[in-house]
């Protein structure tokens, strides 16, 4: 694992994902399923130093289980997670519950989209940081994950004033991101899962909190 573009410790979301492989990692393959997980980053953890990972068992019931799952670095606790796991395939009553709500939607058709490179490219060029341009593409490239970005998702100046007015609720963002690989088993898949899920959060969350940023960057 790296240091994050600009960075200062590793990536948070290789860290979810491992606590959550982690703990799916005590049970057998298949039969559990993360249901949540909540983190606290509590030291940046660095490379070039073993990662090791400690479970406990917080709650063990027959459909679901609490762990919490500690990062060590030496003797320094960098992160903690407490994952909720429930199994697969409910048993007793909880099996039989019906009527649930359904609420996902199906994707939206997503085009006009960039790739990774392009993006960055035209970021650096509208906002004259070309010299970030080598560390920024080397660093992505890198990762396991690739996107398709719209053209001008970076640069503040291209913010569509009407989006720019909406409440948070209200706006949307549309990209494309997978894997390099495919999963090589249950556990494995959820670890990539947890993965792409931070980063989705981050990439949405500069764009739907779009009128702070750019009120800081006005400020600057």
């Amino acid at each position: 694992m790296a240091v994050p573009f600009r960075g200062r410790g590793l990536y948070g979301g290789a860290l979810a994902a491992q606590a959550i492989v982690a703990a799916l990692q005590t049970e057998q393959c298949g039969k559990w399923k993360p249901l949540s997980i909540h983190c606290h980053f509590l030291a940046a953890a660095q490379p070039g130093v073993p990662l090791v990972y400690k479970v406990e068992d917080l709650k063990v019931s027959k459909n679901y289980q609490v762990k919490e799952v500690r990062l060590f670095q030496g003797e320094s606790l960098a992160f903690n997670a407490v994952c909720t796991l429930q199994k697969t395939v409910l048993e007793g009553t909880a099996g039989k519950v019906t009527g649930q709500l359904q609420h996902h939607r199906k994707p939206p058709a997503v085009d006009a989209l960039v790739d990774q490179n392009t993006a960055f490219e035209l970021w650096a060029e509208s906002n004259g940081r070309k010299g970030e341009l080598h560390n920024l593409k080397h660093f992505y490239n890198n990762e396991p994950i690739e996107w398709q970005f719209p053209p001008h998702m970076f640069d503040l100046a291209q913010v569509p004033e009407r989006e720019l007015k909406l409440p948070v609720s209200e706006r949307t963002l549309w990209y494309k991101v997978r894997t390099k690989f495919s999963a090589a088993n249950e556990i494995q898949r959820w670890g990539i899962t947890a993965y792409l899920t931070d980063y989705f959060y981050l990439n949405t969350n500069m764009r739907l909190n779009m009128p702070s940023v750019a009120a800081t960057a006005n400020a600057s």
